[in-house]
């Protein structure tokens, strides 16, 4: 690799993770408390002049038209999965850290190993890692959301039938369950208290957490406000509807249980038989190291087999 280009790379990757560090301490350090003295010099000032709306009216404009159940394009989807992984990161902090951590990657491969191809898939590996970890933390709070809802939907439909609108019974939900039910449905609450219509904050509801046994909880309570019926006995099924699914889930896993370790197992054994070989007879797989098209097809062997057998023992319900 030519120097200049090296220093080049290494000055574009350095720069990236310095801006995606900063980006995220100014949000997480400096920006709330200059956003307060910018709020208290506004109200205080001689010639007081009115401020921004709250963050919760920002994208009022596109509120109506975004917050339906329906994911709409790739940028949407990619924003609306930081925000249902409950992480306060911007998408353009993830993309700053996932080309910063690509390009380091690359070059430290390149630089260590004696085969420059492997820089590529080192590269793209680090550019990975950010919406590998997005997606995982995602996944893990929509299943703790899950776990949460059939004591929530209980909560609620005792609050009805003592007298409670759904309103008052969702700041029940909000003040007296566990995170991350809590904070949801509290951002529901607050934002029905600032004005905000009532479908419009259950479908948002429904959006920001990807749940859809929020999303049938949505659709079951704009149904029973137009048409009537009785609150409490739709809760009480849907209650019912999320313990037998959550069971479900359960049985599924436990029935592909098998399938699942033979694929971790399938996919992990040829790169720790790699690594035995190479610490152990360093000639022998040094034959295959000075063939990297021969490596290359063999990373892609291996990943297409492992989505392969994912796709097998995966099972939608």
């Amino acid at each position: 690799m030519m120097p200049s280009l090296l220093m080049l790379l290494i000055f574009i990757g350095t720069t990236s993770l310095v801006a995606a560090l900063g980006a995220w301490i100014h949000d997480r350090f400096i920006h709330d408390r200059l956003e307060i003295h910018r709020r208290m010099n506004a109200a205080f000032s001689p010639e007081t002049s009115p401020g921004p709306r709250t963050a919760l009216f920002r994208d009022l404009k596109l509120l109506h038209q975004q917050t339906t159940l329906d994911q709409q394009g790739l940028w949407y989807r990619f924003t609306t999965s930081i925000e249902q992984a409950g992480l306060d990161i911007k998408p353009t902090q993830v993309l700053l850290l996932g080309g910063g951590l690509g390009i380091v990657a690359a070059l430290v491969t390149g630089l260590l190993c004696p085969l420059p191809l492997l820089a590529i898939p080192a590269g793209m590996m680090g550019v990975a890692c950010p919406f590998i970890f997005i997606e995982l933390r995602r996944r893990a709070r929509i299943k703790k959301l899950c776990s949460q809802l059939p004591l929530a939907f209980d909560q609620m439909k005792r609050a009805i039938r003592a007298g409670q609108s759904v309103i008052g019974a969702m700041q029940l939900v909000s003040s007296e369950s566990k995170p991350p039910l809590t904070d949801e449905f509290a951002i529901c609450c607050q934002q029905q208290e600032l004005g905000l219509p009532f479908r419009t904050a259950l479908r948002d509801l429904a959006r920001r957490t990807g749940v859809m046994e929020l999303q049938i909880l949505t659709v079951a309570l704009l149904v029973q406000r137009e048409s009537g019926g009785n609150c409490a006995e739709v809760l009480s099924n849907l209650s019912e509807v999320v313990r037998k699914r959550l069971r479900l889930v359960g049985r599924v896993r436990a029935l592909t249980s098998e399938g699942r370790l033979q694929a971790a197992v399938l996919s992990l054994m040829p790169i720790a038989a790699f690594l035995a070989i190479f610490l152990l007879n360093r000639d022998y797989a040094n034959v295959l190291l000075e063939r990297p098209l021969v490596l290359v097809g063999l990373a892609a062997s291996e990943i297409l087999g492992t989505l392969w057998i994912r796709r097998i023992v995966t099972i939608e319900y």
